[in-house]
């Protein structure tokens, strides 16, 4: 093993410790994109691989001193055999080794028979997802007339926004898609206080795709909180995922988390593994629908 690969494995496991939104650190750190950093991360032989020099191992100590670790300088893993590398190297670096080999001995032979399932699915190129729980029930929307809402000092107007994003940027910018009443989703101001939405940053948008029919359908408008980006498993938030603006249930499985749809058709809309392509914009706080 050489330095360019115990740097990337290196690099890998800080990825690992820093959790959500690593990757955009990491490039922040070192002045570079995240999609620069995630080909970093690439291993020996995949097309696109950019190597750990000099000067970025550099910076990588000045703004994470231990992300090294014993790795740099340690060449006793070059001079293992492949086989003794292998068994070195836990391959899940998500789930702890410790939490499998606490496992009985039932539990061992399903994790087995699941793991050898999946290998199977992707032999043959299919998508492997885990199942999804019922979904959780969504907040009610509230709605008053327009002119009523408009003029009651009771009420804000949460503008409808058009979100414009981009892959592998965490930020995002918003655009008026109406005017003046037309424009606005009406909320009481008392319900905003009372769930700590800051009525100044919060907008609304539009919901396109079927992905969580039937609680949610396209057209429907969907006010999001941006203040509130804790990850919490079974919540709907907006996502900035590869560059596409989607609503989603996050769900947590094997201390991974995933997008996940509340459409039943599983093979259309299957769930997908939150990774560095994904960034959170905020939670969905209520649901303007146009069908009941």
């Amino acid at each position: 093993m050489d330095k360019f690969e115990r740097r990337r494995q290196a690099l890998a496991r800080l990825k690992e410790k820093l959790g959500w939104g690593a990757i955009a650190k990491i490039a922040a750190a070192i002045g570079k994109e995240p999609s620069y950093v995630s080909r970093m991360l690439y291993p020996e032989g995949k097309q696109g691989r950019k190597r750990i020099g000099e000067d970025t191992a550099e910076l990588l100590t000045r703004h994470f001193p231990d992300w090294l670790g014993e790795v740099e300088g340690d060449d006793s893993a070059a001079n293992a055999s492949p086989l003794e590398s292998a068994e070195m190297v836990w391959p899940f670096p998500s789930i702890p080794e410790k939490t499998v080999r606490a496992l009985g001995d039932a539990d061992l032979r399903r994790l087995e028979g699941a793991i050898a399932l999946a290998i199977a699915q992707l032999s043959l190129k299919m998508e492997v997802a885990p199942a999804l729980a019922a979904p959780k029930a969504k907040p009610q929307p509230i709605v008053l007339p327009v002119e009523q809402a408009a003029n009651d000092p009771g009420y804000v107007a949460i503008p409808l926004k058009k979100i414009k994003i981009r892959a592998g940027v965490a930020g995002f910018s918003l655009d008026q898609t109406g005017n003046g009443t037309a424009g606005a989703v009406y909320v009481p101001r008392a319900w905003l206080a009372k769930r700590g939405i800051n009525p100044e940053v919060a907008f609304a948008s539009h919901v396109g795709g079927m992905s969580m029919w039937p609680r949610v359908q396209e057209g429907d408008v969907v006010v999001v909180n941006p203040g509130d980006t804790e990850r919490r498993n079974g919540i709907v938030y907006a996502f900035n995922h590869d560059g596409e603006f989607v609503l989603k249930r996050l769900k947590k499985q094997l201390n991974r988390w995933y997008l996940t749809s509340d459409n039943p058709d599983k093979t259309q809309f299957p769930p997908v593994h939150a990774d560095e392509a994904t960034f959170m914009i905020g939670r969905a706080v209520l649901l303007q629908a146009e069908e009941i």
